[in-house]
């Protein structure tokens, strides 16, 4: 989560309380990373979730969530 964080935010450092928007996460951005996580993850993530949980820590532990619940469900990644 955080190498693809990084990858989209074209910055390779920043602190867990970091703001996304701050960093330099709008929009396409925020798309870019709900887009990846689909991908990598099968985890559904809506741009809402990036305005409510905007916090660098809070959107790695809502990923990580959402892993969890995909998990448990036999919802898997890539098949």
């Amino acid at each position: 989560v955080v190498a693809v964080l990084q990858e989209v935010l074209g910055n390779t450092t920043f602190e867990l309380t970091d703001d996304f928007f701050d960093l330099g996460g709008n929009s396409i951005v925020g798309i870019q990373f709900i887009n990846r996580m689909r991908e990598l993850f099968s985890v559904e993530i809506v741009f809402d979730d990036l305005l409510e949980c905007y916090e660098i820590n809070d959107i790695i532990s809502l990923v990580t969530s959402r892993i969890e619940q995909n998990k448990k469900e036999g919802i898997y990644a890539n098949g």
